[in-house]
């Protein structure tokens, strides 16, 4: 029943609006996107190195009641991994992230900015699977999984009746002008986890047309408590459980350049803290010999 009120002011075409709460917390948190990876291993003793570029768009909440999450959520990230494979089935590396403010997007009218504009990134472990199903290996379920490590821009903001002019007094209008002092501003450290399916299906003899492939997923979801009228969650971002991701994509290999591209949507819904609508990503990579190979492409040791 709460939405629809919201609903109907929507509907009427009014201006957007939010609550003139005491307090602001505003947070920078990771979108949410699948592991950028095509579904396939590489070859036993190959150094793997990727970099991708995602995409992940969100749907503002303009009409934000009290208690209701405020966070920025980057529209654009930068991805960067490295991976041996240490079997035909199996890859072991790490990932790093990295995402600027100016490429954000706030979830929620009225979520309050950083002035120092940062940025938020992320480093940890992925683990890479692939487990072929038939013998011409055209079917093939691929795994991802990792544990990342960020820093999560967190910022803290007082309502009061006047203050300096700059950066740190911000006039929020869909308050109606409501000013807001800047008291503090941090990093946060916190793990998150991600993992997804990957079926696929390869075209040509070992695929060499590429493969086609799906994807469904789960990765860390976020909230904060970002108008609220006390200060004691000081601004902590929360888990909001797993957001189910599915996806739908493509890749190809060209020795030893690695292409892919995948379209996706989050499955969230009007309640969720945070509304994502959909998101593509690209990753080009290659793969690099560890160890030397004859012309079958078996180990010469």
């Amino acid at each position: 029943m709460r939405q629809l009120p919201l609903f109907l002011l929507a509907l009427l075409g009014l201006p957007a609006c939010s609550t003139p709460s005491p307090y602001r917390y505003s947070a920078m948190v990771p979108a949410a996107r699948p592991i950028p990876f095509d579904g396939r291993t590489a070859e036993k003793g190959t150094l793997r190195v990727e970099g991708a570029i995602s995409k992940t768009e969100v749907d503002r909440n303009d009409f934000p009641q009290m208690h209701d999450t405020a966070v920025w959520v980057p529209r654009t990230q930068l991805e960067a991994s490295g991976a041996i494979a240490v079997s035909r089935k199996v890859e072991l590396g790490a990932r790093f992230t990295y995402s600027s403010f100016e490429w954000a997007r706030a979830s929620a009218v009225g979520t309050m900015p950083f002035p120092n504009k940062p940025s938020i990134w992320g480093v940890g472990p992925e683990v890479r699977a692939t487990f072929p199903i038939d013998r011409e290996q055209r079917f093939a379920i691929g795994i991802a999984g990792h544990f990342m490590q960020y820093r999560m821009p967190i910022a803290r903001w007082s309502k009061t009746s006047a203050c300096p002019t700059g950066d740190t007094c911000q006039v929020d209008p869909s308050s109606g002008g409501t000013i807001y002092r800047l008291d503090e501003q941090r990093l946060e450290a916190r793990w998150t986890y991600a993992m997804g399916l990957y079926p696929t299906f390869a075209f040509g003899d070992r695929g060499r047309y590429g493969h086609l492939i799906s994807h469904i997923g789960w990765v860390e979801g976020f909230k904060n408590d970002g108008f609220t009228d006390t200060t004691s969650s000081n601004g902590e971002v929360k888990s909001a459980g797993p957001i189910t991701i599915l996806g739908l994509g493509y890749g190809i290999r060209v020795k030893p350049a690695r292409l892919g591209v995948m379209t996706f949507a989050p499955i969230t819904s009007s309640d969720s803290p945070v509304r994502y609508l959909y998101g593509a990503f690209l990753t080009l990579g290659f793969d690099l010999d560890l160890v030397a190979r004859d012309d079958a492409g078996e180990d010469q040791r």
